[in-house]
């Protein structure tokens, strides 16, 4: 698995997206690519609130497609909570933003 340090480094433009506007707001991210069992790569991104804890992690996908496609996403209210289904991109910006660590 490979992964990035930087933004601009990131291959999935909506996954630098999302690094770069939370890293914009004071949030943590970790993006990392890898490949599935059948050598089909995929990028994932998980953004997180130092403060609360709070987490995304999504994933951008090439099974089936191709190419890059949003494949999932999660949400961690807080460290040692339930990962669940996340909301929209939209809305996950909208919450990195309401809670900018500035």
């Amino acid at each position: 698995m490979k992964t990035y340090s930087t933004v601009a480094d990131i291959p999935v433009r909506n996954a630098r997206d999302l690094a770069a506007y939370a890293e914009k707001h004071g949030w943590k991210w970790v993006a990392a690519e890898g490949q599935d069992s059948d050598s089909n790569p995929f990028v994932t991104v998980i953004a997180g609130n130092p403060a609360d804890g709070e987490q995304y992690k999504v994933t951008w996908h090439t099974r089936e497609t191709g190419t890059f496609r949003l494949f999932s996403g999660l949400h961690q209210r807080a460290f040692g909570t339930a990962w669940l289904a996340a909301p929209s991109l939209t809305v996950i910006r909208r919450r990195i933003s309401s809670s900018a660590q500035l």
